[in-house]
């Protein structure tokens, strides 16, 4: 849940969203007794509504939904929950929920792969192998995410400029944060860029540049402890079935700090070195690749499952078994 959904927060008393996923079940208000529903049915309610009333402008009626859901975030309970608002409430047609590793391979035509998915608060890491996801003990997360890279140049930035805030900080990633191709070398050779918002100049140098984003490949780097990406990845890979290992020859990279200049190129020159016959690709446009991947689902004919599917087989109907090898 990106930053864009937070900005619709205020047609609701409680908000059913965290950045990254839904609520989970313990922090669910509850309802004030048994003739009122929960409080968290009325938000979803509320805000689905608004999604096809104000945005999409389409009657759910006649829409068929597919949500991707973080893995392996998500329960049961919660996908029940959804079902019921989405069924129940809003009316729509038919539902699938999709794990969005697979969601991201299907937007580069893949069901096998590596799938790094960076977000705000972390770097989720997960393999599948033809549209079957490998076990939960094989996904990884980082906690080293945009907000990290964000926090550590706000940091950086108040020792030369007590007024500066979060939002410059970000603003500053944005625009001229990159990935080094040769960390020993290159911050010598990036020049600086003078920034400049309202009351504040501040001139970026090298260090304020590469040193952030370099934490995703060593976070000792800026304080952080835990893996770097590569290695990461080479756990997840070495962590599938020896026979899934010859199909998973791609990694998928989605999310917006992986729009972050020179990450690609630097994945696949590091990974080259350990794991050579690993190929990296990146989504279209990586601040919606899902979007993509839903699009190449539905092209592919999978609807989901209908009310009367859910009523007969429970959360299990969303996801059809051929699926992934239909795209």
């Amino acid at each position: 849940m990106g930053k864009m959904v937070f900005k619709k927060r205020g047609f609701t008393s409680f908000w059913p969203f965290k950045p990254g996923h839904l609520c989970s079940t313990a922090e669910w208000p509850k309802r004030e007794n048994n003739t009122t529903p929960p409080p968290l049915f009325i938000a979803l309610d509320n805000f689905f509504l608004h999604c096809f009333m104000n945005e999409i402008r389409e009657d759910p009626s006649a829409s068929a939904i597919i949500i991707p859901e973080n893995y392996p975030v998500w329960t049961e309970e919660t996908k029940q929950f959804l079902a019921e608002v989405l069924f129940e409430r809003v009316s729509v047609s038919a539902l699938c929920f999709v794990p969005t590793p697979l969601v991201v391979l299907a937007a580069v035509h893949k069901c096998s792969g590596i799938v790094v998915d960076f977000g705000a608060s972390g770097i989720r890491i997960s393999s599948a192998h033809k549209g079957i996801l490998c076990s939960p003990e094989n996904a990884l997360v980082l906690p080293y995410g945009g907000n990290a890279i964000v926090e550590w140049t706000f940091k950086e930035l108040k020792k030369k400029v007590f007024n500066i805030t979060f939002d410059v900080a970000e603003d500053i990633v944005k625009k001229y944060a990159t990935v080094s191709l040769n960390p020993d070398n290159q911050k010598t050779s990036l020049k600086d860029e003078l920034y400049h918002r309202e009351n504040i100049k501040i001139l970026i140098d090298s260090n304020i540049r590469t040193t952030g984003p370099e934490g995703i490949f060593s976070p000792s780097i800026t304080g952080h402890s835990g893996l770097g990406l590569i290695q990461a990845i080479i756990h997840v890979f070495c962590t599938c079935k020896p026979e899934f290992r010859s199909e998973i020859s791609t990694v998928v990279i989605s999310g917006g700090p992986s729009c972050i200049p020179n990450l690609k190129e630097r994945l696949k020159q590091d990974l080259s070195k350990v794991l050579p016959d690993l190929n990296v690709l990146q989504v279209p446009h990586p601040t919606i690749g899902p979007h993509f991947g839903a699009a190449a689902i539905c092209q592919a004919g999978i609807a989901g499952a209908t009310k009367e599917n859910y009523k007969e087989r429970g959360v299990h109907c969303f996801w059809p078994e051929d699926a992934p090898t239909r795209w």
